[in-house]
């Protein structure tokens, strides 16, 4: 199949949406979030993220990546003000509800309510789950990194609560996202679904891995 070389400077000329798509979506499908939030007045906020990702089981930490903070990001504020988030996975036939909590709601409008999702309360969590995802993670503040290339900020959470739908949870730990039909996205409002096309045992040198259902 022919391919077609783009330079930086290739990349550099297109138009700025365009430039921001293409990057976007060079890594591929990727899971999508709801970041469930609250001030310390107890004002929710649900805000829709594609950069969260696994740092370590022990202890259990996720990270999540926060565009510069040059404007307002209600998200990272509420996190710093409380010190708890939520992380929920998005069910697909809810893809589109998700897509519109990334619109820039003023601070005092609520997500939850604006976009049609319920918000739930766990003990122990001062943040809002989503009673729609089918699985919902609790997480404490940690720390945080700037990212001085970028003015990124990476700010990691440790995981305190899980809930999830128990089917999808098969008996070597392992979590079945076609289970939970959530959903994934490339670059910035291209939603998709995931389907498993094989599961394979750890590798090891010298071995032929055989695929399993």
């Amino acid at each position: 199949m022919p391919k077609k070389v783009y330079s930086i400077q290739d990349i550099d000329a297109f138009p700025r949406r365009e430039r921001a798509q293409f990057i976007n979506s060079l890594n591929g499908i990727k899971s999508i979030h709801l970041i469930g939030t609250q001030n310390a007045q107890g004002a929710e906020n649900l805000g829709l993220f594609n950069n969260v990702f696994h740092l370590s089981s022990s202890p259990a930490m996720m990270g999540v990546l926060f565009r510069p903070l040059t404007v307002p990001r209600h998200t990272y504020q509420n996190i710093r003000e409380t010190g708890y988030f939520t992380i929920n996975h998005v069910p697909i036939e809810r893809m589109q509800a998700a897509h519109w909590t990334s619109a820039k709601f003023p601070k005092e409008v609520s997500e939850f309510q604006a976009c049609g999702f319920h918000a739930e309360h766990l003990e122990g969590i001062s943040a809002p789950f989503v009673v729609e995802s089918p699985l919902q993670i609790g997480l404490k503040y940690i720390n945080e990194y700037p990212i001085e290339e970028n003015g990124t900020v990476l700010l990691i959470g440790e995981i305190e609560l899980v809930q999830i739908k128990e089917e999808a949870i098969e008996e070597n730990g392992f979590i079945d996202y076609q289970e939970l039909h959530t959903a994934g996205t490339i670059g910035l409002n291209t939603y998709f679904s995931f389907q498993k096309q094989a599961r394979f045992p750890y590798a090891q040198p010298m071995e032929n891995p055989k695929s399993r259902e």
